[in-house]
């Protein structure tokens, strides 16, 4: 099971707009290769062009560009189609890392005893119950090049079972009214941790996935239906509040207008905190979990089509899929009907 720790960056004023200008590169460069007709062409070209950058970068580009042809999206008449990318006027960055370049995981204790000699070090500058550590990694190929050094605060430690071998710098541009009036950097750790025992199965749930406006103004998201051993059954729906509406069409209009993408991230992530708290409900309650989506463009029955962005269910399918590896509970996303 792999879970992704991340926290917010920050890195030395004198270093951040290279930094940002390297992270924008890549970005650019990948969504360049992604428009060549050849897998072998676009990764050739990624490694060309991003050459000059440290090799977990142009991996990690690679390995996207890879994905990206592999991706089979078929019309109803079975036509391929060509990958699609949302147009927008702003765009993050980032920049990837690895604490090792042999294919070899190692403890987080580990990492924080390393000496000078290693080129990604990390080390614990201020301790307490949030410690403050400081990282110190490559931005490009050349060794005679300086290093890049940001700082992160520590808000949710790193399990001592976990095992690291990647980590990534993300820069994300603040737009507000149309211009961007500053980056916020974040920093992501890959983390292994051992699977969990599995439950032993003694109430089913079936959920229903739905974007249904209810009466009071606040949004079904899902209906779960619980099977107990002994035959009982019991039903509960899952909403998101009165205002949802109102604040996700707000929120998309700015961000795809590229107004403002503050208000975007400030509704994410409510609605984000919200799911999560579903997910921790939903397997409080059932230990396996069978989830069928709906397929795209098909109109479900007291629906409006244009409220289904605004639930955004991929989401919550994503924080079932991280509550039930974590707690051992069985979980089953069927495929929907083509």
């Amino acid at each position: 099971m792999r879970r992704v720790y991340r926290y917010r960056a920050y890195l030395d004023p004198s270093q951040e707009p290279e930094a940002r200008a390297a992270a924008m590169k890549v970005m650019d460069i990948y969504l360049q290769s992604c428009q060549t007709p050849d897998v072998q062409e676009a990764r050739k070209s990624v490694n060309q062009d991003l050459r000059y950058l440290w090799t977990p970068t142009r991996q990690m580009v690679g390995s996207w560009t890879k994905g990206v042809y592999r991706r089979k999206s078929y019309k109803a008449g079975g036509e391929q189609e060509k990958p699609r990318f949302r147009k927008r006027p702003w765009r993050s960055g980032i920049l990837g890392g690895f604490f090792l370049t042999t294919p070899k995981e190692i403890p987080w204790e580990e990492i924080l005893e390393r000496d000078e000699k290693y080129r990604a070090q990390v080390k614990i500058i201020e301790d307490g119950p949030h410690p403050v550590a400081e990282m110190v990694m490559p931005l490009y190929s050349d060794k005679d090049k300086p290093r890049l050094r940001f700082r992160f605060i520590l808000h949710r430690p790193i399990p001592k079972e976990g095992l690291l071998q990647r980590c990534y710098l993300i820069c994300t541009p603040r737009v507000v009214n149309g211009k961007i009036l500053g980056y916020t950097w974040y920093f992501g750790i890959s983390v292994r941790l051992p699977d969990p025992d599995l439950r032993v199965v003694k109430r089913t749930g079936i959920l229903t996935p739905y974007w249904k406006l209810e009466p009071n103004g606040s949004l079904l998201v899902a209906s779960l239906k619980i099977v107990h051993q002994n035959g009982k059954t019991e039903t509960r729906a899952y909403h998101l509040p009165p205002g949802a509406i109102r604040r996700g069409r707000r929120a998309y209009g700015l961000s795809i207008a590229g107004q403002d993408n503050v208000v975007y991230r400030k509704f994410n992530r409510w609605r984000a905190d919200i799911y999560r708290k579903i997910a921790v409900d939903i397997f409080q309650r059932v230990d396996f979990l069978r989830v069928k989506p709906i397929q795209t463009g098909v109109k479900v029955p007291g629906t409006n089509p244009r409220h289904r962005r605004y639930a955004s269910l991929s989401i919550l399918y994503q924080f079932l899929r991280y509550r039930a590896g974590r707690i051992g509970a069985a979980l089953e996303i069927v495929k929907p009907d083509v």
